[in-house]
């Protein structure tokens, strides 16, 4: 009775002494193959994380050239009388110093107006509408993160619309359709709160070097305010953007 104990015993101890080898072994292993994995996965997120910073870099980096676009409204005066210029503009900036654009604008003048009708003066009411497109170049002396200042130099041609009436304006007593060339010179300030969108406001004198109608009075100062759209900068913020959905699983950014 006690040798039979005795053998159950001591095959007991054996089996769990062979389980508890094998349970050994098997831990063993999986803590290598754990550290293994642990090693690999860490491998990986610091490859993404330094391709991450990669691309960060490389889309914050200027570039030589970037779009441009932007809201010209100006503030003008013909015949001592205010008249509003609506505009737009487009272009390149070009290694952050010169800006090469194109910009369309329009005008809406009226105005009471003495004439001279059958060798005596009247009054009459002067309806003179512009169209015309510039040629845009801009030196940028100072290009900070909050403010930019310029001058830039504008020459165009455009098409012009003059309609002259009687007092009540019941009778057309002239009209004429020419065009003309304007060229302008300005000082130019943009103010930046935000990254991608600014104010810009600009001084500046404008003169007519040829027209085709002798009562066109376009000479003269203007100034001039609008909305900027950073087109650079909202081209960086998509593509950062990107790029943060693109490593976000990985790096567990926010």
């Amino acid at each position: 009775m006690n040798f039979r104990t005795f053998n159950a015993s001591q095959m007991i101890l054996n089996l769990f002494s062979k389980i508890t080898f094998r349970t050994i072994l098997c831990l063993m292993s999986c803590t290598g193959l754990y550290q293994d994995l642990l090693s690999q996965t860490n491998d990986k997120r610091k490859l993404t994380r330094e391709n991450y910073v990669k691309d960060s870099i490389r889309i914050f980096t200027p570039k030589k050239i970037y779009p441009q676009i932007a809201l010209d409204n100006r503030k003008s005066f013909m015949r001592n009388s205010p008249v509003d210029i609506q505009g737009i503009y487009t272009g390149i900036l070009y290694k952050s110093r010169f800006k090469f654009g194109v910009g369309y604008y329009e005008v809406d003048s009226q105005s009471r107006a003495n004439i001279k009708l059958k060798e005596k003066q009247v009054q009459a009411m002067r309806d003179l509408d512009l169209y015309y497109g510039t040629i845009n170049f801009e030196y940028l002396l100072i290009d900070r993160r909050y403010i930019k200042f310029g001058f830039p130099i504008n020459l165009g041609f455009g098409f012009s619309n003059l309609n002259i009436y009687d007092d009540k304006k019941d009778k057309l007593l002239y009209h004429s359709v020419g065009n003309f060339i304007p060229f302008s010179i300005a000082n130019e300030i943009t103010l930046k709160p935000l990254r991608e969108f600014g104010l810009t406001t600009s001084i500046g004198y404008r003169k007519i070097l040829s027209h085709s109608e002798a009562r066109i009075d376009f000479d003269g100062f203007f100034y001039s305010y609008g909305l900027v759209i950073d087109v650079k900068e909202i081209i960086k913020d998509i593509r950062w953007l990107r790029a943060k959905k693109r490593y976000k699983k990985t790096l567990h950014l926010k």
